[in-house]
C-alpha cells in the first residue's frame, strides 16, 4: 500500500528526472487537467537518501519515478503526495533502470533521450569501476542493436555539443601489418604460444571490433538517406548478373 508522504520532505533534485520537466507541454498540461479533476491515480515512487544526499537537504526522500506527478502536486497546492517507497539499497543505476521500468515510456522515447540514457548508464557505470559499452547498455535497457544504440548515443551528443560527428572507437590504430604479424608470431604448437604473443592477437582483435561496430554505424546513417539502400541493392544486383 502507498503512503502519504508530505511534500517538503521529499527533494525532487537529488535523483535526474529521465524526461524533462515541460510545464508548456501538452502531455504535462494533461496530466495536471487529470490530476486536478480524479486526483492522483498512481503512486509516485520514492526512496531514503544516503546520509551523503541529506548533506544537500533536509528532505528524507528522493524520487525515482513521478517528477512530473510531483511538480503538479505543488502546482496545485498539495501538501502531500501518494508514494511507494523503494527499499532496496540506493545505487545510481538502479535508480535510473527502475525509473524506465516504472515509466513505461522508453518506448516513446526520442533516439536523443535514449542517447541520453545510454550516455549516464555509461557515466555511471564509470563512476562504479565498471565498464560497459553503448552495445551493451542498448540492449539492455532498449533492446537495441548495435548501429541504432550507436546513433542514439552520438545524436544525444551533438545534440548538446559533447562529441564530434565521428563516433566513439577504440583509441587504437587498426594495422593490417600488425595483424599480420601477429598471425605469423603464432607457433603451430599451442604450448610454445607466449603471453606477449597472444596479447598482440587479442589487441588486434578487439580494435577489428570496434572498427565493426563504428562501420555498422555509418552504414545505418547511410541507410537512413532516402533511396541509398535501394541504390546498393541494384549495384549488388547488376554486379551478380554481370559475373553470371
Amino acid at each position: 500500500m502507498p503512503d502519504m508522504i508530505q511534500l517538503d520532505k521529499i527533494d525532487d533534485s537529488i535523483i535526474t528526472a529521465i524526461r524533462e520537466i515541460k510545464k508548456d507541454d501538452e502531455s504535462f498540461k494533461l496530466l495536471e487537467s487529470a490530476i486536478k479533476k480524479d486526483g492522483q491515480r498512481h503512486p509516485i515512487t520514492i526512496r531514503k537518501l544516503t546520509d551523503d544526499e541529506k548533506t544537500k537537504s533536509n528532505a528524507e526522500y528522493g524520487i525515482i519515478d513521478g517528477h512530473h506527478r510531483f511538480q503538479i502536486a505543488k502546482n496545485l497546492g498539495h501538501s502531500e503526495i501518494s508514494a511507494e517507497i523503494d527499499s532496496e539499497e540506493a545505487s545510481p543505476v538502479r535508480d535510473l533502470i527502475l525509473a524506465l521500468q516504472l515509466n513505461g515510456t522508453s518506448i516513446r522515447m526520442t533516439p536523443v533521450e535514449k542517447g541520453k540514457v545510454i550516455y549516464d548508464l555509461i557515466n555511471l557505470y564509470k563512476d562504479m569501476g565498471q565498464k560497459k559499452n553503448a552495445e551493451e547498455i542498448g540492449q539492455e535497457v532498449f533492446g537495441l542493436q548495435t548501429s541504432m544504440a550507436y546513433k542514439c548515443l552520438q545524436d544525444y551528443k551533438r545534440a548538446n555539443n559533447l562529441t564530434s560527428h565521428k563516433p566513439e572507437t577504440a583509441k587504437s590504430k587498426f594495422s593490417i601489418d600488425s595483424l599480420q604479424d601477429a598471425i605469423k608470431s603464432l607457433p603451430t604448437d599451442e604450448d610454445a604460444i607466449t603471453n606477449a604473443d597472444l596479447q598482440d592477437c587479442v589487441n588486434q582483435l578487439n580494435v577489428i571490433r570496434a572498427v565493426e561496430s563504428q562501420l555498422r554505424f555509418y552504414k545505418s546513417l547511410l541507410y537512413d538517406k532516402e533511396g541509398v539502400k535501394e541504390a546498393y541493392k541494384n549495384q549488388k544486383k547488376n554486379v551478380t548478373e554481370t559475373n553470371q
